[in-house]
């Protein structure tokens, strides 16, 4: 199974009375890179959520941050409420023992929640690991659902690739005999044909064969595309999920076979063949750069 790197994921969670939301997003690199923005009362967080991001993704720049939900109908809890108020009398003995914190004091700081309570850590960790999951629920849906559409462009790209490789295969075959044809109409211009022009007709048109032959070219093309396209469709089994390294590799190969077909081929059918399939190396090379 492939998946893209590009995908969004979104949740929502409460701590000690307070809403905030949790965002995941990711785009495309080469390497896998994170990056987390979170609230001052939260950044505790950062080392955990960067180990629970690592776990789900292994390439891609991925983005998480929590906010605050302005949105949300603020419910302020008697227990939350309790302690602020615990925590605003124990600041003030410490400041004058004489000060009375009043309810309108604990309920402006609840309301303006200006983080006079500490998170526990264990409790915290439970809550966002919660809302991660329910976040990368659909975040991987994204990435699976637009992997399968790149993987479907790229499979049939490969379907019309190996196409036109049997083609080239069948016109290479041919080329010499067009070659040879060629070469006597030009010949025949200028003066008849005798046997020893035959037979240096023939030395030249071997000689062609020969530098011309593309057999290899073709076949290691036609091994890369079947590699391709047992990684697109899930076929080939891979200790790592993430196969757009080897799709990079594999894409690479069949440039460096197809340009070496090029270069030895003088045949015109034959180059134009090939200017398609380097047309097509280029679209899917494209879609590979998103593939995780």
């Amino acid at each position: 199974m492939i998946k893209s790197m590009t995908a969004f994921g979104r949740s929502r969670f409460s701590l000690n009375g307070r809403a905030y939301i949790l965002e995941i997003q990711s785009v495309n690199r080469k390497g896998l890179e994170i990056s987390v923005n979170l609230p001052t009362d939260l950044a505790f967080l950062e080392i955990f959520l960067r180990s629970e991001l690592k776990k789900i993704c292994q390439r891609g720049y991925v983005t998480c941050k929590i906010l605050y939900d302005s949105s949300a109908n603020h419910r302020i809890s008697s227990e939350a409420f309790k302690k602020i108020h615990e925590s605003l009398m124990g600041i003030a003995r410490e400041i004058d023992p004489s000060y009375k914190v009043s309810f309108d004091h604990v309920l402006e700081v609840a309301l303006r929640g200006a983080g006079i309570l500490e998170i526990e850590g264990g409790e915290a960790e439970k809550v966002v690991k919660k809302a991660l999951d329910d976040a990368t629920n659909d975040f991987i849906l994204m990435r699976i659902d637009e992997g399968e559409a790149l993987g479907d462009d790229i499979s049939d790209r490969l379907c019309q690739i190996a196409k036109t490789c049997k083609r080239i295969s069948e016109k290479g075959a041919e080329a010499p005999l067009r070659l040879k044809e060629r070469l006597t109409e030009r010949i025949k211009e200028v003066a008849p044909l005798g046997p020893e022009d035959q037979d240096r007709l023939m030395r030249e048109v071997v000689i062609y064969a020969d530098k011309a032959d593309i057999t290899e070219e073709i076949t290691r093309l036609n091994s890369h595309i079947d590699q391709m396209q047992e990684l697109v469709e899930g076929k080939k089994e891979r200790k790592e999920e993430a196969v757009g390294r080897t799709l990079e590799f594999l894409l690479q190969e069949m440039a460096r076979e197809i340009n070496t077909t090029s270069a030895k081929s003088q045949d015109l059918e034959i180059i134009n063949e090939v200017i398609f399939i380097k047309r097509e190396i280029e679209k899917i090379r494209e879609q590979v750069q998103n593939i995780e």
